[in-house]
This record gives structure tokens, sequence and C-alpha cells, in this order.
């Protein structure tokens, strides 16, 4: 899939489906993740690693699953920390 493209498999359904636990597990190293916090900044980052790389979002419908590629492969994800807690 092209950085930015957009996969798109329907009659997805089923308890026992194969696919929706390939693409569920897919979904899981979204977010896996080891988290660092600085003291010095309020954030927190998390480097990335295996597939969660190359996935931007995964979306279910009804039926239906949607993955996107991400256009560039991220090292890290930044979160900043908000408010007092």
């Amino acid at each position: 899939m092209a950085p930015g493209g957009v996969y798109i498999c329907e009659d997805v359904h089923g308890k026992e489906n194969g696919f929706v636990q390939y693409i569920q597990a897919l979904g899981q190293h979204l977010h896996a993740c080891q988290i660092t916090s600085h003291r010095t900044a309020p954030h927190t980052t998390s480097p990335v690693s295996g597939p969660a790389k190359w996935i931007a979002p995964i979306h279910f419908y009804p039926f239906m699953a949607v993955i996107q590629r991400t256009t560039a492969l991220p090292e890290r994800w930044d979160s900043e920390k908000h408010g007092t807690q």
C-alpha cells in the first residue's frame, strides 16, 4: 500500500473471522508502547515499532474495516500533558 493509501475490506463479520482477529491485533500494536515521562517537559513519549510505524488509523464499521497508511514513518509519539495530573 502506498504512503497515505487506504485499504478497505467489506463483508468483515463473525467472531471467528481470522481476518478480523488479524486487524484487531494490528490495532493492539497502536496501543502497545513504552511510555517515558520527562520531568523537565510536560509530556510523555513512546517509541514507535512494528506495524504501528506504518498504520495511521484503523476504523471498524458494521461489516467493514478501513486501514490508512501513514505518509511518514514516525520514530516516536509525543503526547503533551494538559492540566495538573
